[in-house]
């Protein structure tokens, strides 16, 4: 564990882009107001020893800056600058935040957040225009990140793969068609980027390796149209920060009929709407 990031055993399906909060034993049985240090998983290794990397994003408490702030010092060995109150939620509960400067591109506390806006609007119906703007701030900040990587811990073993923005995944919600060994099984997606998907649901007839393929219908004006996700199992587990079980696959193949382009743009209209719910 560093000020930057830790390296977390666990043979867990945790893929790179999930978000992961940690707290320390010790707060717990001391019976202390919990800090949680937040990050995101950047890469994942299976040998020598199964686990993730995790970057640093915020730590956050409902205790008092000055708590945090003592923690962070004699943990992380490094020194807080810019601790802020935020309310958690409507009920009136206020926590201390600290964010991490990632590379050069610290988020800048409060005055900088987006403002609350309404309901969001359907896939089909949000413009091209606000949802290109907020996907090419995102792949600049990923491109200036992977830029000034830092040092990997000693002894941990090669990294499989590398997060990039939208490579991590976002909810969804999707009704599937799932071809397994000839037989088509209905299914649902409930969370998607550019590269995996999990689909919630037993595959009994599958095992890792295997090729399926995976259908749905997304919306486009004036009605839908099909996707067809040409997929290989890669590992079967449960869906992080959920109690779902089910199958993690990787998408080898996207066939997009007469809407080229157009799988991307719903995994990003994905991301745009979780980040407007956050």
């Amino acid at each position: 564990m560093s000020t930057t990031g830790m390296f977390l055993k666990t043979d867990r399906a945790v893929l790179p882009g999930m978000e992961v909060a940690v707290v320390l034993r010790t707060q717990l049985a001391g019976g202390e107001r919990p800090i949680f240090l937040i990050g995101r998983v950047m890469r994942r290794q299976m040998k020598p020893v199964a686990g993730v990397g995790v970057r640093w994003e915020r730590a956050a408490t409902p205790d008092k800056p000055e708590v945090l702030a003592e923690f962070l010092r004699t943990t992380l060995h490094m020194e807080p600058w810019g601790i802020l109150r935020r309310p958690l939620d409507e009920g009136g509960i206020v926590q201390s935040v600290f964010e991490f400067d990632i590379d050069g591109l610290a988020k800048k506390g409060a005055e900088t957040a987006p403002e609350a806006g309404g309901e969001s609007k359907g896939f089909a119906e949000d413009t091209d225009e606000t949802l290109d703007d907020t996907v090419q701030d995102l792949e600049e900040a990923a491109d200036k990140a992977e830029k000034t990587e830092a040092d990997k811990p000693a002894g941990i073993g090669p990294l499989t793969r590398e997060m990039k923005t939208l490579d991590a995944e976002a909810p969804s919600d999707l009704s599937v068609e799932v071809q397994v060994g000839g037989r088509w099984l209905s299914g649902r997606v409930t969370s998607l980027s550019s590269q995996h998907l999990f689909l919630a649901r037993k595959l009994s007839d599958a095992k890792v390796g295997d090729k399926i393929v995976v259908k749905f219908k997304l919306p486009v004006k004036g009605g839908e149209t099909e996707v067809t996700c040409r997929c290989e199992v890669l590992m079967f587990g449960t869906e992080f920060g959920t109690s779902k079980k089910g199958v993690i696959l990787k998408l080898t193949k996207v066939e997009e009929g007469k809407q080229a382009g157009i799988f991307g743009r719903y995994v990003r209209w994905l991301h745009f709407n979780a980040l407007r719910k956050g």
